[in-house]
């Protein structure tokens, strides 16, 4: 994730700086959700304030009880289909093989 911001254009950088603060008060909108991975896990894929070209996948552990915790993912490309490459690094990053998936 580091070096992918480390790349990436300063407009970018600073709209993720602004969701990553955003994120620490209040959950995601929910336009931007993708749907629940293995039954727990909610999947976004946030928009980047003043920078359209890509998002940013996080998910939320849901599980019973529990209201977090936030892990961020990556940056998706915000053409085609960026729920699809939103899940896709989740499952990833999560060492989840073939988990179920609500939309």
């Amino acid at each position: 994730m580091l070096a992918e911001l480390v790349a990436a254009p300063v407009e970018c950088v600073d709209g993720v700086d602004l969701l990553l603060e955003e994120l620490e008060a209040a959950d995601p909108p929910a336009e931007d959700r993708c749907g629940l991975l293995d039954l727990r896990h909610e999947v976004y894929a946030l928009r980047i304030p003043r920078y359209a070209r890509m998002r940013l996948a996080v998910s939320i552990d849901r599980a019973p009880g529990d209201l977090g915790p936030v892990t961020v993912h990556g940056l998706v490309a915000s053409t085609a289909r960026p729920c699809d490459a939103a899940r896709g690094l989740a499952e990833r990053h999560l060492h989840l093989i073939a988990p179920a998936w609500e939309a």
